[in-house]
């Protein structure tokens, strides 16, 4: 008997797989291309600005350091010149590959258009197509932007108070006054009562700014005067990047002076020419400082121009004899150990530096030195200081005798006590401050 077997039958079916996929492989070329050729556009795009970024302030930087004899202008293209050098050394030089490397000083587009001391920096880079090849042909563009500042400028600030927390930062007592003449006091302190006075006496400027709110207070008659603004945003040390001097080679030590000195005693220093009754004191490294008790009116001490560089000690003034700087300036530098304590009962006189890296500042007390500094005016001497006076990280304490003090031309201090019935005057003179340093990206 025979067996039938089942019949199989084969249908064909239409070709449908190789569309699907060739639909499929388009979507995953789209998402390969977005995640890798848009992931590596990103990474570009942050690389170069980056590069515009340093090379904007590689600009900004030589505008700075040039800035006494240029005045923010790029006149021999020394800025240009290290704006392309640093963002060839960031791996874009101008003209290979494609790239451009354009910088313009002073800008010519944006907010900062035609002022010196900005440069503008553009980078225009190319990005090679690999999976997004599929949506077009040629290189992706990349642009990137920066500009820079590099100036020295002044700000009509006489009085800078640093302490951004205290109370009574700033204050006056009995019936001293404090004025800053032509110029803007700056109290950095988020107290409320940062600014206080206490008797009769008056803190006067321009403008006198508070971080605190309201930032001051008067438990007396006396008054804050000029125009007023609470909840300020605090002003930054402008000396802060400022480094301490280099310590002097002559070392002197432990400098007591009572009566005029003679050549060959254990006083530094020779006779002031032309004056039989003067000592002049050389600069250099005073330890233990220098003590000046010499209470003869007729005797005059000049400090020689260079830096007073005190260790261990610092400038103690207990004296009826004059006391005055070399025509071409002094810079006091107080290390560590002490500070400035001064009892002017004669003449003093001092005057900055007029050139270098510390040209117009008078005294500079090193940041980690917080010794209470003084000054104390007696009504038969007179005080007439000039330049700034730095105690970044001090407390200064000013004493008068019913008299007029011209104490500088710029005070920046942690705290400033006013007593006494004196009237303390900050002659604000930009000539005489050194300038604000201002180095960093604007756009």
């Amino acid at each position: 008997m025979a067996k039938w077997l089942p019949v199989i039958r084969i249908t064909r079916r239409k070709a449908v797989v190789v569309p699907l996929v060739a639909i499929s492989l388009v979507a995953v070329m789209s998402v390969m291309a977005i995640v890798i050729d848009g992931g590596l556009l990103m990474a570009n795009r942050r690389k170069s600005q980056a590069v515009a970024d340093a090379a904007a302030l590689a600009a900004a930087s030589d505008l700075y350091l040039n800035y006494a004899n240029n005045q923010g202008l790029d006149l021999n293209g020394t800025a240009a010149a290290s704006a392309r050098a640093t963002a060839a050394d960031n791996g874009v030089a101008n003209g290979v590959n494609g790239a451009k490397v354009i910088v313009l000083i002073p800008p010519k587009t944006g907010p900062y258009t035609g002022l010196p001391g900005y440069a503008e920096v553009t980078v225009n880079t190319q990005q090679p197509r690999y999976f997004s090849g599929i949506f077009g042909t040629g290189n992706l563009p990349l642009y990137a932007r920066a500009v820079a500042r590099g100036t020295l400028s002044p700000k009509a600030n006489g009085l800078i108070i640093l302490d951004p927390t205290g109370s009574n930062d700033l204050t006056t007592t009995n019936s001293a006054n404090i004025t800053v003449v032509g110029g803007n006091i700056i109290v950095d302190s988020s107290d409320p009562k940062g600014g206080t006075i206490s008797n009769t006496g008056n803190i006067t400027a321009d403008a006198i700014y508070f971080t605190g709110n309201p930032g001051y207070f008067s438990s007396g008659s006396g008054s804050f005067k000029g125009t007023l603004y609470s909840s300020q945003s605090p002003t930054p040390d402008p000396l802060a990047s400022l480094p301490p001097p280099p310590l002097p080679v002559d070392t002197y030590t432990n400098v007591n002076i009572s009566g005029l000195p003679k050549l060959g005693g254990g006083v530094p220093g020779f006779p002031t020419p032309g004056d039989p009754n003067g000592w002049t004191l050389p600069p250099g490294n005073y330890s233990g400082g220098i003590q000046i008790s010499d209470n003869n009116a007729s005797h005059t001490y000049t400090l020689q121009s260079g830096t007073f560089y005190f260790t261990n000690g610092g400038f103690n003034l207990t004296a009826n004899a004059a006391v005055t700087s070399d025509p071409n300036g002094v810079l006091m530098y107080f290390h560590d150990g002490g500070g400035l304590s001064m009892t002017a009962g004669g003449p003093v006189t001092l005057n900055p530096l007029k050139t270098g890296p510390y040209a117009n500042i008078t005294m500079y007390q090193d940041r980690s030195n917080s010794f209470q500094d003084s000054i104390t005016g007696q009504t038969t001497g007179s005080l007439n200081i000039t330049g700034t006076v730095y105690l970044p990280a001090a407390k200064l304490t000013l004493t008068g005798s019913g008299a007029d003090y011209s104490i500088g031309s710029q005070y920046i201090v942690y705290q400033l006590v006013c007593t006494g019935s004196g009237n303390f005057n900050v002659v604000y003179n930009a000539p005489l401050t050194p300038p604000n340093r201002d180095l960093y990206l604007v756009e």
